[in-house]
C-alpha cells in the first residue's frame, strides 16, 4: 500500500492541476515580403550608323541627294563654260573631287585654266566669226586678240563679228561687192491688169 501512495500522489497533483487552454487570436500578419536589389537597367546602345537597315536607307538617300547635287554642278559647269556637256572622263574626275571637299567655284576655277577653256573654245568662236563675217580664217594677230577678248572680257561669238564688221577690211568688202540681185520686175502680163470691158 505505501508502494502506490507516491503514485496516487501524483495524480492527484496532475488531477488537480488546472489546465490552461489558449484560445485562438487574431492571425498574425504575414512577414514582409523580402526585396532583392535590382541591377540597373541595361541600356542598349543605338546601332552604329549604316548597320540598320532603315540607317543604311537614309545614307543611300543622302549619298543619291548629294551624287544628283554633283552631277548637276558638274553639268552647269561644262556647259556655262565650255558649252558643252561633260564627257565621261570629265564627270569622273570632277566627281571624285567634288566628293573629296573641292568646292563648285573651285571647279569652276579648274576649268577656266583648262586649255579647252583658254585656247581652243576661244580659237573655234573666232575661226567662225571670221569665216561668217569676212569669209577667211583668223591670221595669228587676230586670233591672239580675240582669244584674249573672249578669255578675259567674256566676250561672245556675236561680240567677236560685231567688232569684225566695224573693222575696215569689212567696209572695204562690202563695198567692193556686188549688191544682192534684187528681183526683176514681173512682166505686165503677168499682173492682174484692169477688168476688160469686151
Amino acid at each position: 500500500m505505501r508502494r502506490f501512495l507516491p503514485l496516487l500522489a501524483v495524480f492527484a497533483c496532475s488531477a488537480c492541476t488546472p489546465i490552461i487552454v489558449e484560445r485562438p487570436g487574431p492571425p498574425a500578419p504575414p512577414p514582409p515580403p523580402v526585396v532583392y536589389e535590382q541591377p540597373p537597367p541595361i541600356v542598349h546602345a543605338p546601332p552604329p550608323a549604316g548597320r540598320h537597315d532603315d540607317d543604311r536607307r537614309d545614307l543611300r538617300g543622302q549619298d543619291d541627294r548629294a551624287g544628283r547635287g554633283i552631277d548637276a554642278a558638274i553639268d552647269r559647269a561644262f556647259r556655262e563654260l565650255l558649252e558643252r556637256a561633260p564627257d565621261p572622263e570629265g564627270r569622273a574626275h570632277y566627281e571624285d573631287l567634288l566628293r573629296h571637299g573641292l568646292t563648285e567655284e573651285q571647279m569652276r576655277d579648274r576649268i577656266r585654266e583648262s586649255e579647252e577653256y583658254r585656247v581652243t573654245l576661244p580659237d573655234s568662236k573666232t575661226t567662225r566669226a571670221y569665216r561668217a563675217v569676212l569669209g577667211r580664217d583668223p591670221d595669228p594677230s587676230g586670233m591672239q586678240s580675240y582669244r584674249k577678248k573672249i578669255v578675259d572680257q567674256h566676250w561672245s561669238e556675236r561680240d567677236v563679228e560685231n567688232d569684225l564688221r566695224r573693222s575696215a577690211e569689212y567696209r572695204n568688202r562690202s563695198k567692193n561687192q556686188p549688191p544682192p540681185a534684187q528681183n526683176p520686175p514681173r512682166d505686165r502680163g503677168d499682173r492682174p491688169g484692169p477688168p476688160s470691158g469686151h
